[in-house]
């Protein structure tokens, strides 16, 4: 599928569409623009914007300007796919989290989602696909933490958001961490 005609996205290396820009006219899996991206413009239409490769890991739509992707995404995090609006509808239901044997090759997240140590590593709100994981799925958290090349779950939270209890401040370590 085609963009719409006309749409774009720049990508900005400063804050409120300021410094070194690159534009785009069509989708992008794995946005590779030799540049920290802090800010986005679209024209002509939304755009997805993931921190993922691939449209995974924490995606929203972008109308217009999203001048500070930190601020909208964690310190850590930038934009690593984009696409037309148009073509991520198609592909917007999350697929549902593996059964606890799966084996997925990297995990389902964005790299710098949150915070690594040699051993563990915090997910202050883990997605699937860019999906959140229910509070109550003890297997999809497993899954996750596994998929994110880790043995266990040491500890998760949960939240109320949008109407739907998730789960929140994950926790993943090696399995012979205390």
């Amino acid at each position: 599928m085609s963009a719409q005609q006309g749409s774009s996205a720049t990508v900005y290396g400063e804050v409120r569409q300021r410094g070194e820009a690159r534009s785009y006219t069509s989708a992008v899996g794995d946005l590779d623009a030799g540049m920290r991206i802090n800010s986005v413009r679209t024209e002509g239409g939304p755009w997805q914007v993931c921190t993922g490769n691939n449209f995974r890991g924490r995606c929203m739509i972008v109308d217009g300007d999203l001048d500070n992707v930190k601020g909208e995404f964690g310190f850590f995090s930038t934009i690593q796919s984009m696409r037309p609006a148009s073509e991520a509808s198609a592909a917007s239901a999350a697929p549902a989290a593996p059964p606890a044997n799966a084996t997925t090759a990297t995990p389902p997240v964005a790299s710098g989602e949150g915070m690594r140590g040699t051993a563990a590593q915090f997910f202050p709100q883990p997605l699937w696909n860019g999906a959140p994981i229910a509070a109550g799925d003890a297997a999809a958290l497993s899954a996750f933490c596994r998929a994110a090349g880790f043995g266990r779950v040491a500890s998760s939270g949960s939240a109320l958001r949008g109407g739907a209890d998730i789960a929140v401040d994950l926790l993943c370590t090696e399995p012979d961490s205390p």
